[in-house]
């Protein structure tokens, strides 16, 4: 048995098969964007993870560039949750524990 497509207007593809029409949505993006938007995803994360550990490593002093305020205000959520996120234990899996 053979299908038939046809564009109409509106982005829908209908397919007629014995004669019964099923509606289908035309993608308007492909597997290879979501893999592209998930990449620049990961590459993003990685950026603000290396940032919050830059900026919690303390400096010879022992002071911090930026407070966990000062990165939750940034980040646009909580402080507590900006410290749950991003603790020591998660920056250890970002930097390292010899690092700390």
């Amino acid at each position: 048995m053979k299908a038939t497509a046809v564009d109409i207007p509106d982005g829908f593809l209908y397919v007629d098969v014995m004669s019964t029409r099923h509606p289908k949505k035309s993608p308007s993006v492909t597997l290879n964007d979501l893999r592209k938007a998930v990449a620049a995803l990961h590459t993003a994360q990685r950026r603000v993870d290396d940032a919050i550990a830059m900026l919690r490593s303390p400096d010879v002093d022992g002071y911090c560039i930026a407070s966990w305020s000062e990165i939750a205000e940034a980040l646009g959520m909580t402080k507590q949750g900006a410290q749950q996120r991003y603790n020591r234990k998660g920056l250890e899996d970002i930097i390292g524990p010899s690092d700390l």
